[in-house]
């Protein structure tokens, strides 16, 4: 059954909607900034007011609008387990360290990814949520919009409502909506959302490709588009030039792919998506045992994936968005119904009749409300500073357990490093990840290297990425890449490097750490400008 209300989609160049078997397009113009134009706000509202009014909407109904991914920033933050309210609290501590603007100026929404059926934690000590962020005034200028045309809008991420029409697999997978101008990727793990990235590269590019390869007409160039594959005289006589032009596009397209996800399946949705030789070829060039797959959405004006994936979500969840961003912050789960001024006034007379009621009796107290006062204003002072201290505590312990173990991780690199090494760069981020390029000697020395860092347990996974000898044929220039252990497993590890150089110091006496006797010089590390990006 569907769920009573319509379902929106507003994009970069287009506004979609959806109510029961209507529905509606309509081209949006917008100004430099990004903001819709004062001639499209009003175009735009008198035909959905219009399409409202035609298709049986009610004076005031609700709105399930997914927005378009432009200027939208994607967090996955890791909190402390704790109730709704200490929850909020680190939210906004971390939303002002993570985001490049305050709060205060931005739309933002969370949902939790790790949850038991209770709603707590399901590891007891963490809380994983993810966090979606965009300017207060983008989504501001739509809800001022819908609300002009009676209709009370809920906001989330149009590439998240896509990944509700796709199937719902383990491992990492990924949405590519390829529209006119651009394309929206969406990457999940395990069904959780990880990251979206807006790709430069739309139909309209490979439309031009055609025309400018082919000498034709843009017209000609679409009709060309939708003709691949057919075996037409016309296109036996243009077959290679044709052919170049979609290796060249689909090569671009793989490679801009490429840099922002790997993973096992990509769906692909948008109009650009059934262009044909699109789906097999990108799953081809994406590498071994990627596949590459479309999926089907009703068609007609006004449909889309994104709508589809709301309408699925809605009717799954309740009447619940998994992730709304709200104008104020998030207060609640959905969009609460708003109260009838009626019922509250009536609400507010009882309340009123009820207090003059029960405070006849108490006219004492209220000839000593001063004295009261005075003495409650006391208590709640002495027991607030108690509050402030143990909470500062509490957040300075967090940050202490939580911080990057940057330091321990330079010095292991110096520890493990073959003699003669030339480290040229070394970059850490906060989410564990180290990139090291360095000169070695030998070739055996890269792999004992890269075997003291795995055996040390500081690191998840260390792979070469790659490595170039020098034409001496015996240096080699090497790129490696690292994942850190879970904050668990590197105080296991921190453990049992103390218990051994203790061991160590009591066995071998006037003996240097790690030299087991040999004169071996000490490795050379020249870091240029090694930098841990926060």
């Amino acid at each position: 059954m569907n769920s009573p209300g319509v379902y929106l989609e507003i994009g970069q160049n287009s506004l979609r909607a959806l109510l029961g078997a209507e529905s509606l397009e309509l081209p949006l113009e917008r100004q430099e900034n990004g903001r819709l134009s004062a001639a499209c706000r009003e175009r735009v509202s008198l035909s959905l007011r219009a399409f409202l009014k035609r298709s049986g909407g009610r004076s005031r109904m609700r709105g399930w609008c997914a927005i378009g991914a432009r200027g939208v920033s994607l967090r996955r933050l890791s909190l402390p387990a704790g109730n709704k309210e200490e929850l909020q609290r680190l939210l906004l501590l971390q939303i002002e360290g993570e985001f490049p603007l305050p709060p205060e100026q931005l739309a933002w929404g969370y949902s939790q990814l790790t949850e038991d059926r209770t709603g707590r934690a399901a590891n007891g000590d963490k809380r994983e949520v993810m966090v979606a962020a965009v300017k207060r005034e983008v989504v501001a200028d739509y809800e001022e919009l819908l609300s002009g045309c009676g209709v009370t809008p809920a906001f989330t991420l149009g590439a998240l409502a896509r990944g509700a029409v796709c199937p719902q697999l383990a491992g990492s997978w990924a949405v590519l909506d390829v529209g006119k101008t651009y394309s929206e990727l969406m990457a999940f793990q395990d069904g959780a959302p990880v990251s979206v990235r807006l790709l430069p590269w739309g139909e309209g590019d490979f439309v031009r490709a055609i025309a400018l390869r082919l000498g034709v007409g843009i017209e000609e160039a679409e009709r060309i588009k939708n003709a691949i594959g057919a075996s037409s005289v016309g296109e036996r006589e243009n077959a290679d030039r044709l052919a170049s032009v979609i290796e060249g596009e689909l090569n671009s397209l793989a490679r801009t792919v490429g840099q922002a996800w790997t993973g096992q399946r990509l769906y692909l949705t948008g109009s650009g998506a059934w262009i044909n030789e699109l789906a097999p070829g990108l799953g081809r060039r994406l590498g071994p045992g990627v596949v590459c797959e479309r999926i089907a959405v009703s068609a007609g004006e006004g449909w889309s994936a994104a709508i589809s994936g709301l309408r699925r979500a809605i009717e799954t969840n309740g009447g619940h968005l998994p992730l709304t961003i709200h104008l104020q912050g998030p207060s609640g789960k959905g969009m609460e119904n708003a109260p009838r001024p009626r019922q509250w006034r009536w609400a507010a007379i009882a309340g009123a009749l009820c207090v003059a009621l029960f405070a006849l009796p108490y006219v004492e107290a209220l000839l000593l409300k001063g004295r009261l006062e005075r003495r409650l204003a006391q208590v709640k002072a002495e027991r607030g500073k108690l509050a402030i201290i143990d909470r500062d505590f509490n957040f300075l312990q967090y940050l202490k357990q939580n911080q990057p173990p940057y330091l321990e991780v330079l010095q292991l690199v110096s520890k493990s490093a073959p003699s003669g090494t030339k480290i040229d760069s070394l970059s850490m981020n906060r989410r564990g990840e180290m990139t090291l390029r360095a000169t070695i000697r030998g070739a055996e020395n890269v792999v004992d290297f890269r075997a003291k860092l795995i055996k040390s347990g500081m690191f998840s996974t260390v792979g070469v990425e790659e490595q170039t000898p020098q034409p001496d044929r015996q240096t080699f220039v090497v790129r490696m890449s690292a994942q850190w252990q879970p904050t668990t497993a590197r105080d296991k590890f921190a453990s049992a490097e103390t218990a051994t150089g203790q061991t160590n110091a009591v066995a071998k006496p006037g003996k240097p750490s790690g030299a087991e006797g040999t004169n071996r010089p000490p490795a050379t590390t020249n870091a240029s400008a090694p930098k841990a990006k926060e």
